[in-house]
């Protein structure tokens, strides 16, 4: 089974309706660009994980989002 990146994120999305497209749009890269990042061939700016922390609660981290392991809803 292939490793699953940036499951929180991942899982965050779906829960708010928002597609790869949507992020890019926000994150005003190509999908191809953000689809390298989700791979990690690329890696996400410091201005970047703010602005997709942006899209969620206050509450949910940096670290939690982008975290490599799911983390329980207590973790966030």
């Amino acid at each position: 089974m292939a490793h699953v990146t940036y499951p929180n994120l991942r899982a965050e999305m779906a829960r708010h309706g928002l597609t790869q497209e949507d992020v890019a749009a926000i994150l005003d890269i190509g999908s191809t660009q953000l689809n390298r990042k989700f791979q990690k061939k690329s890696q996400f700016s410091l201005s970047e994980t703010q602005s997709v922390q942006s899209m969620f609660e206050p509450q949910l981290s940096i670290d939690y989002l982008f975290a490599d392991e799911p983390l329980g809803n207590n973790e966030k």
